[in-house]
């Protein structure tokens, strides 16, 4: 799941970039800087670098980040913040690789997330430089936030949870720890 998923973050961050640098040149000098609870911009700035390729730039630092951030927190299993948290760090390192995948999977359905709700305010901020409603834009953008969010937050806890509790009951079968029952402190 994690490789196709990264692919269309991939591809995703790939056409934000395309679409910013094919309308620099036709994009008008001032452009949309904020928009407000009516999904309509409130404020306007000049044309920039940094208003034009904000969203994009801040889509790959994200999508890096997020990828970055999974695998480096593999290595320190006391950080990473999730229920059972002490049942990961009791079962020995030969036993985590299918929660390890879960969290992986995790942190790239949440770079997914990410990319699309910032593509999302990249197409606003097109649309309002040129006049156009952003109204629609910007209700996608709520949806895939408040609607997309506890959703993507309550697949993964239940995939990751079941990977650990596998995981736990390989390693129980296997002797490596403490029967069901009893758990780490």
């Amino acid at each position: 799941m994690r490789r196709t998923v990264l692919t269309l973050v991939g591809a995703l961050v790939l056409v934000m970039w395309l679409w910013a640098l094919v309308t620099w040149n036709v994009a008008p000098d001032r452009v949309p800087l904020h928009f407000g609870l009516s999904g309509e911009p409130d404020r306007w700035g000049p044309r920039t670098v940094a208003s034009w390729f904000g969203m994009p730039v801040l889509a790959t630092l994200l999508a890096f980040g997020l990828s970055w951030l999974g695998r480096w927190s593999l290595s320190r299993p006391g950080l990473i913040n999730m229920p059972g948290n002490e049942r990961l760090r009791a079962l020995p390192e030969a036993y985590r690789g299918p929660v390890h995948q879960s969290l992986l999977d995790l942190m790239a359905l949440a770079a997914l997330e990410t990319v699309v709700i910032l593509s999302l305010v990249q197409w606003g901020i097109v649309k309002g430089a040129a006049g156009e409603s952003t109204q629609g834009v910007m209700l996608l953008v709520l949806v895939a936030a408040v609607l997309g969010s506890p959703f993507l937050i309550a697949f993964m806890m239940l995939h990751t949870q079941r990977a650990l509790n596998d995981a736990w009951e390989k390693a129980r079968r296997d002797g490596v720890v403490p029967p069901t029952g009893s758990r780490p402190t």
